[in-house]
């Protein structure tokens, strides 16, 4: 069954209270998909458990063996990987030791967690930034290219049956509005760009 979980895995207290106490009312966590808020539970015989979410020392789907051998040694049980980042440990022993007794080794941890997590908060930001700026310039840019293209269209039906005279302006408009098309892109694309270098500066 899916539950409702805490919205940000990383808040480590909240999810491992959340699933600790619905392992004392009889569900038990099984898997932390990458929908963050949520979780799934299977139904069992209601008893203290503890849950221990730890970072990942890298990017993986799952604990390497040396380390799923060494937590089972402790007591500890493996049950899932959240985005590749978080894993999730389960205890039924109330007198195994915990995971981490190490503070600046948790810490480091952490650290590298929060690495990561920036760079992901860093990369969304910069694709929201970019969908802003085209969200500001596509408009104006589609309706200007709509009329060029009527201007363009105008001029080839007059140079068939408009005199040379009407034709000629109605070139000259279908010329203007290409210019203005044109300047409107190279601006669009001047924001785009600042947009990036600013983003890129601000990043590190």
């Amino acid at each position: 069954m899916l539950k409702l979980m805490p919205m940000n895995i990383y808040d480590v207290a909240a999810q491992q209270a959340r699933m600790e106490d619905q392992a004392a009312r009889g569900w038990f966590a099984v898997s932390v998909p990458g929908i963050f808020f949520l979780a799934v539970f299977e139904k069992g015989e209601p008893k203290a458990v503890r849950y221990r979410l730890e970072p990942a020392p890298v990017k993986e789907s799952c604990p390497d063996p040396e380390r799923l051998a060494a937590y089972q040694s402790m007591g500890w049980e493996y049950v899932d990987t959240s985005g590749k980042s978080m894993h999730l440990w389960r205890c039924d022993d109330p007198d195994a030791p915990e995971l981490h007794t190490d503070p600046e080794t948790e810490a480091q941890a952490y650290d590298r967690l929060f690495r990561r997590q920036q760079k992901v908060t860093q990369f969304w930001a910069a694709v929201t930034a970019l969908l802003a700026v085209l969200a500001v310039w596509i408009g104006p840019f589609l309706r200007m290219g709509a009329q060029y293209l009527v201007w363009k269209g105008a001029t080839a039906l007059c140079g068939l049956f408009a005199p040379k005279r009407l034709t000629g302006v109605v070139s000259d408009f279908s010329t203007a509005m290409g210019l203005l098309l044109a300047m409107l892109g190279t601006v669009c694309l001047f924001w785009l760009v600042s947009t990036v270098c600013f983003l890129k500066g601000v990043g590190g």
